[in-house]
C-alpha cells in the first residue's frame, strides 16, 4: 500500500534525497517551495467546489507539504494565511512549517495565481533550486560560496507516471508492504499537517460540520 506521490519517485527527486542525506549542502535549515496557477472561478469545477474537494490546499498545496517532509521530516507546527474566495475555498495561502530545531519550510500556493513553479533547499554550505516544474522535475543547481555552480538534467521519459509504478513492482517483488520512499505513516502526518493548516483557517468541507 502506497501513496500516489508521484513527485516522490523521479530520479532527479532522488538525487535530491542523496544531496540532503549525504550533507552536500551541509545542514539544512530552510527550504521554499511553490505551487500556483491560474483558473478561472468556476463554482461548478473542482478547483472552486466545497463539495469536491475543492481550493489550492488539496489540489496543490499537498504537493509542498510532503515535499517539506521529504526535506525537513515532520513538522511540529505550522501558520499560515489564506484567502478564501466567493466559493468559500481557499484560493491562495502562504504557511509557514517549523521543523525540529528551529528548521523552517516556506510554502506558496494557488489557483489563481501563476507562480514561478521552483523550490529551492537551503543549508548551512549551500543550496539548490530546482527548477520549474519541481513537482515534475528534470533540472537543478546546485550553489555554493566560492565554488561554481552546477547544473544537473535527468530527463523525465514518457509522462512521468511510470517511476512510481516501477517503485510498486520494486516492492512487490522484495515482499514489502509499503515502499521507504512514500511510507504510510508519513502520508498520514502530511495530511495531519493539513488537516491543521486548514482549521486554523476555519476552513471545512461539506460533512465535517460539527452539529449540537
Amino acid at each position: 500500500l502506497m501513496e500516489g506521490m508521484w513527485t516522490r519517485f523521479f530520479l532527479l527527486m532522488g538525487e535530491v534525497r542523496r544531496l540532503v542525506s549525504e550533507g552536500a549542502l551541509g545542514e539544512v535549515r530552510m527550504l521554499n517551495v511553490d505551487f500556483g496557477f491560474r483558473a478561472d472561478p468556476d463554482p461548478a469545477s473542482r478547483l472552486f467546489a466545497p463539495g469536491l474537494g475543492g481550493g489550492a490546499l488539496l489540489d496543490v498545496g499537498v504537493y509542498c507539504v510532503s515535499f517539506a517532509s521529504m526535506v525537513l521530516g515532520r513538522p511540529s507546527g505550522s501558520v499560515g494565511i489564506s484567502h478564501l474566495g466567493e466559493t468559500g475555498v481557499d484560493e491562495q495561502a502562504s504557511i509557514g512549517l517549523e521543523h525540529e530545531g528551529g528548521r523552517l519550510a516556506n510554502l506558496s500556493i494557488g489557483i489563481r495565481t501563476t507562480t514561478p513553479q521552483e523550490a529551492t533547499i537551503m543549508g548551512t554550505e549551500g543550496y539548490v533550486r530546482i527548477h520549474a516544474p519541481w513537482w515534475r522535475p528534470e533540472s537543478m543547481t546546485i550553489s555554493r560560496p566560492g565554488e561554481e555552480d552546477e547544473t544537473v538534467e535527468v530527463p523525465v521519459t514518457g509522462n512521468g507516471f511510470g517511476y512510481e509504478a516501477a517503485e510498486v513492482m520494486r516492492c512487490l517483488e522484495a515482499g514489502k508492504t509499503e515502499s521507504e520512499i512514500m511510507p504510510l505513516d508519513e502520508t498520514v502526518s502530511v495530511m495531519k499537517t493539513m488537516d491543521s493548516i486548514r482549521a486554523a483557517w476555519g476552513l471545512k468541507y461539506p460533512g465535517e460540520e460539527v452539529t449540537s
